[in-house]
């Protein structure tokens, strides 16, 4: 048999471990517990996807999940070589769209406070990776609106954003916000050979690193 369509539910006091048992969740979602509003998308007659790592699996039908949630305890792997994020509070719009080897990711209005004190005010914040297996036709973007670079530079190491990214940004260390905003690379994730960046800037600062020289409070 053949279905495709969306699944609405709404869940109160839920923890994901039991949601599990009724619906296939990507496995970068270990753990948490709280309200949510839950859109599954699936189809059953669409091929199966290619992914660029296995945490970001989900079940062939699923293609996305659009959820409004108040969690607290949530935990979740964005990647086979990263550190699980740990999250005391979280509550936003979160939306995961599944591609063929890629996939996209998103918050609307989301806030969170992780178990090691870093607190982020609501944010939109999105993250595509396209034909993560393909040399030739590989790419991604993020956006941002209303993010806090520091706080993003200290979440950097929990998101599949390559090692020479974090590492620009730990040596750099930026400061400020950024509103609509969106930065997009050519080629593989860990060896991009193309930027693009746009967007806006206020209280930009960066530390000096080697010859080059800090900024401090530009907009």
């Amino acid at each position: 048999w053949q279905a495709d369509g969306t699944v609405y539910a709404q869940v109160n006091d839920a923890r994901l471990d039991e949601i599990r048992r009724h619906v296939t969740v990507p496995k970068a979602m270990i753990a948490g517990h709280g309200n949510a509003r839950i859109w599954l998308d699936f189809d059953t007659a669409a091929p199966t996807l290619a992914v660029p790592n296995e945490a970001m699996r989900a079940s062939t039908p699923l293609r996305a999940i659009t959820a409004d949630v108040h969690l607290s305890g949530a935990k979740a792997k964005l990647g086979d070589d990263l550190e699980p994020l740990d999250i005391s509070e979280l509550s936003g719009r979160l939306e995961y769209r599944a591609a063929d080897a890629g996939f996209t990711m998103a918050s609307k209005g989301l806030a969170l406070r992780t178990a090691n004190g870093v607190k982020m005010a609501p944010a939109d914040f999105s993250l595509t990776l396209k034909d993560q297996n393909d040399a030739a036709r590989a790419g991604g973007e993020m956006t941002g609106n209303g993010i806090d670079l520091k706080v993003m530079t200290a979440l950097l190491e929990f998101f599949p954003v390559g090692k020479d990214v974090r590492r620009v940004a730990n040596d750099f260390s930026p400061r400020g916000s950024i509103q609509n905003t969106r930065y997009a690379w050519r080629g593989p994730l860990g060896s991009p050979t193309g930027y693009e960046f746009k967007g806006t800037l206020s209280g930009f600062s960066l530390n000096q690193f080697e010859n080059l020289p800090g900024i401090s409070g530009f907009t």
